[in-house]
């Protein structure tokens, strides 16, 4: 199995040097891939509009340091608006979609929203287990949520890939007549894991957001700019703030992505439906 290894070598107080070995936080594993891949086969429906309010009310409460009713509604409203948005298309047959999201290299469009967004939720629980005391500035509930969004479809993806074979034909080449003859989604044995983006790591450490320098000066003009930046970089100032994000996030997690049950957490969601009260915001997992 691949893993990427970064060496890390720094003179510590006394006479040995110290090293430090990282993983990638999206090293997949065949078990929980097969769970992924049964919940997503028969359990692929969207979650109620009680358990997105619940979802956000616990997000809200969590992280927010003073939520108000409006502060739900708007996490609620955001989180429905990625089921909607971040879907492959439902015309084509699940198990088509499940092959063509591990072909491609973008975990989004994404097979399973439904279940995505349970993972991320599952992911912010997890952070404020870690930092119990920690409370996030006016409006952090949004964006934990995206990044957690993007963190779950990355980590789905990534099982999946592990096990679904896409060297087989496509579903689309067998004849809609006899669909007693349409395959299921193949697989595979265990191979390594896709390797992420290449990105540029900050040596620097006055270029991390954290040290930068609060006497940095500044110049004020009275003139309006000239010229404003262009599409590709606000994109691309958009992208770096997102894939930093994401690294810290997985940072204050440990790299801790695994969902040890996750039929437990969708059985949860779906008791929103008969129970409107359960007796706890998010089944212990941990």
């Amino acid at each position: 199995m691949k893993i990427g290894v970064r060496i890390h070598k720094y003179r510590s107080k006394g006479r040995i040097d110290t090293y430090q070995i990282h993983k990638s936080p999206y090293t997949t594993d065949y078990r929980q891939a097969c769970q992924i891949l049964d919940v997503i086969q028969h359990h692929h429906q969207r979650p109620s509009q009680a358990c997105l309010v619940r979802l956000a009310t616990f997000v809200a409460q969590s992280w927010e340091s003073a939520p108000t009713d409006e502060t739900i509604r708007n996490i609620s409203h955001f989180m429905d608006n990625l089921l909607d948005t971040t879907g492959t298309d439902p015309t084509i047959p699940l198990n088509e979609s499940i092959l063509q999201s591990c072909s491609g290299q973008s975990p989004v469009p994404t097979v399973c929203p439904g279940i995505t967004l349970l993972f991320a939720v599952q992911y912010i629980e997890r952070l404020k287990q870690n930092y119990t005391d920690i409370k996030g500035a006016h409006g952090c509930s949004r964006r934990l949520v995206l990044v957690a969004y993007i963190i779950a479809a990355k980590y789905i993806q990534s099982n999946l890939k592990l096990i679904a074979d896409t060297g087989r034909p496509s579903l689309k080449t067998y004849s809609p007549s006899s669909p007693k003859h349409l395959p299921t989604v193949p697989t595979a044995m265990p191979i390594s894991p896709p390797v992420s983006p290449k990105v540029p790591e900050l040596t620097d450490p006055t270029q991390y957001h954290y040290f930068q320098s609060a006497n940095k000066p500044t110049t004020v003009s009275s003139q309006p700019p000239n010229n404003m930046p262009s599409f590709s970089s606000m994109c691309s100032q958009f992208n770096y703030r997102i894939w930093r994000m994401e690294n810290e996030f997985l940072h204050f997690l440990d790299g801790d992505l695994h969902v040890p049950d996750c039929l437990r957490l969708i059985h949860w969601s779906n008791q929103l439906s008969s129970s409107p009260s359960p007796t706890c915001l998010l089944p212990d997992m941990i």
